[in-house]
């Protein structure tokens, strides 16, 4: 399993191809793997973003996600 704790990019960067890059690099690096889980702030744009790169949202595959901070 590959974990990824959200792709950031600054504001200015956006929309510039930076983040998809990001992602398609570690995409590329484990093509092997069978599950990738991201973890990110849940917002349209954010959705709409890695939904383009091939992620669910864990509820949309009957799953649910679980999260415990300090």
């Amino acid at each position: 399993m590959v974990f990824i704790q959200d792709i950031l990019v600054f504001p200015e960067y956006q929309r510039q191809g930076i983040g998809t890059r990001l992602l398609r690099e570690v995409m590329d690096r484990y093509p092997d793997v069978y599950q990738m889980e991201l973890m990110t702030d849940n917002t349209p744009k954010t959705v709409s973003f890695y939904r383009s790169l091939g992620f669910f949202k864990a509820d949309d595959m009957g799953c649910c996600a679980f999260m415990r901070v300090k």
